[in-house]
C-alpha cells in the first residue's frame, strides 16, 4: 500500500466538551478513534486515546503516519501526540499504550513507552 497517496477522509464523529470522537476512512476500512483533547491548535495533544474497528496490524506504522498527517494538514496543526489508554482488552490488558507523537514535516518522533 502506498500511503502517501492513499485517500484518508476524517469526520469528527462527536465532541463532547473536550471528548473528541473520530472517524477515519481509509483504503483497508473504517476506524473510529476516541479520546480527550488535552491541548489545542497548532500543538494538538490527545490523552485516553482508544481506536478500534480495524484487526490489528491493519495499518501498520506506515498507515497510522498517513492518518496523522491528514489530520495535521485539516487542522494546520504543526503537531499531534496521541496518548494511549490503558488497555482493557488485546496484549496485556492494564498496560498503557504507547505515545506516537508526529511533527507536521519530517518523520514522526521514536515512540514513548
Amino acid at each position: 500500500m502506498n500511503w502517501k497517496r492513499a485517500r484518508i477522509e476524517i469526520e469528527i464523529a462527536d465532541i463532547d466538551g473536550r471528548e473528541v470522537i473520530v472517524r477515519v476512512e481509509t483504503p483497508v476500512g473504517s476506524l473510529l478513534v476516541i479520546g480527550t483533547l488535552a491541548s489545542g491548535p497548532p500543538d494538538l495533544r490527545f490523552t485516553g486515546v482508544h481506536v478500534q474497528g480495524l484487526s490489528p496490524g491493519a495499518l501498520g506504522r506506515a498507515g497510522i503516519n498517513a492518518i496523522a498527517r491528514r489530520v495535521l494538514e485539516e487542522t494546520g496543526g504543526r503537531s499531534i501526540q496521541l496518548d494511549g489508554s490503558l488497555r482493557t482488552t488485546g496484549a496485556r490488558p492494564g498496560r498503557r499504550r504507547v505515545v506516537y507523537a508526529y511533527p507536521a514535516h519530517g518523520r514522526p518522533a521514536p515512540a514513548r513507552r
